[in-house]
């Protein structure tokens, strides 16, 4: 007991001390905060808002105080800067509706929205997806950066140009004119970033040119390029030996290979598969194979254990009813065991041999042909061969991805 008393002690105190600094490292923190904005007042009297301001914002990134934010607020007030006014009056009241100076701040914001209506626009700014970075550019070359939408945004009267940006998407933006006192809604419609996938292009003669889509991306030979998934157009053309045209299907995270031979005009019609479909069958075959075997010698194992048992339950007398029942008990659950085992077994060796045919067909099968307008790696399939461990022996498999 005295133990974990110790023990418990020691957590406690070992707790209290990842506490402690970061307790005073807030209060050294605020007491920073405090100090700046009694900087910022001196200069408020003062009349220098300008200043007061500076030291009311780095205030704000130490504690982000409500009535921090309402000093800010007014000092920005001051300087005829009513659109930032207003949302940081705004900002005051999200974080605590009922602080001290919540009133004043809600009256200063009817006052500015009013005096804002005859020169500037309210922006009602969303996104599809959400939570969009975005920087608003005004006519006035004013610029207003980091605004996650949806947020509104005062906005002077004229030209407004709105940059929306997200990880995995395509920016946009939009210009549109804005008239005082409007109220506009603007959504931003950001399109995912389109996948790609690696084309390879094997051409027998050098210097032919090569178009995809319509569009001339070089001669050959050329470098496995990526590019964007989907159906494509190839058109090789070369002097002397004419033109052949492919079509490619391309599939996002895949290499998808297109091989013209001018001296055989038939040959890229035919479908060249980079993937190892017949090393991957033949292996899974072999571990199907290993599979079963193992499972086989467990059912020989789990036989000979029960024959054993068998003859001990023969041996015992009439007198020993209670362990001959126990015996036979045993010697049928061994046996059925073994019988289970043994099934499994054979169904091992019957994929193992199916696996082992279509891997051995497909190595041995130079013709194969494909869909001649699709060319693709693996039609987007991998095969994967598993082996792992069971609770009574080894599990042999193959994992499809697609």
């Amino acid at each position: 007991m005295y133990r974990i008393l110790i023990m418990t002690l020691a957590a406690t105190l070992w707790l209290t001390g990842l506490e402690a600094p970061t307790a005073q490292a807030q209060t050294e923190q605020t007491d920073r905060a405090g100090a700046l904005v009694e900087r910022g007042l001196v200069f408020a009297r003062k009349g220098e808002f300008r200043k007061a301001a500076a030291l009311f914002e780095e205030a704000v990134k130490l504690n982000p105080d409500p009535t921090i934010l309402h000093s800010l607020a007014r000092a920005r007030e001051e300087m005829g800067e009513h659109a930032l006014a207003f949302e940081t009056f705004r900002q005051a009241l999200e974080l605590d509706p009922q602080y001290i100076y919540a009133q004043d701040a809600r009256d200063r914001i009817a006052f500015l929205e009013r005096l804002l209506k005859s020169t500037h626009a309210l922006l009602r700014v969303s996104s599809t997806p959400g939570a969009a970075d975005v920087r608003i550019t005004t006519s006035e070359g004013a610029e207003k950066s980091q605004l996650i939408t949806p947020f509104s945004y005062w906005a002077p009267a004229g030209s407004v140009t709105i940059e929306g940006t997200k990880d995995g998407f395509v920016d946009t933006s939009k210009t549109l004119i804005v008239a005082a006192g409007a109220e506009t809604a603007v959504e931003l419609v950001l399109r995912p970033v389109a996948r790609k996938g690696f084309l390879v292009i094997s051409v027998s003669k050098g210097g032919a040119r090569v178009e995809i889509n319509g569009k001339i991306v070089g001669t050959t030979p050329l470098a496995p390029m990526a590019i964007e998934a989907g159906p494509l157009t190839i058109r090789v053309e070369a002097d002397g030996e004419g033109t052949v045209t492919r079509e490619v299907l391309v599939v996002a995270d895949k290499e998808s290979q297109v091989v013209i031979d001018f001296n055989d005009p038939d040959a890229g019609a035919r479908a060249r598969s980079t993937g190892p479909w017949g090393p991957v069958l033949l292996g899974s075959g072999a571990m199907a194979l290993v599979g079963g075997l193992v499972m086989h010698l467990s059912a020989v194992s789990l036989a000979e254990d029960a024959r054993a048992k068998s003859a001990y339950a023969e041996s015992l007398d009439e007198q020993e009813k209670t362990a001959f029942e126990r015996a036979k008990a045993e010697y049928i659950e061994l046996r059925d065991d073994a019988h289970a085992n043994e099934t499994v077994a054979y169904i091992g060796y019957g994929v193992s041999a199916a696996l082992i045919g279509a891997g051995a067909f497909m190595l041995t099968s130079p013709n194969r042909t494909a869909n001649a307008d699709l060319v693709t790696d693996d039609d987007a399939l991998s095969w994967t061969p598993v082996l792992v461990p069971s609770a009574h022996g080894f599990f042999a498999g193959t994992r499809v991805s697609f």
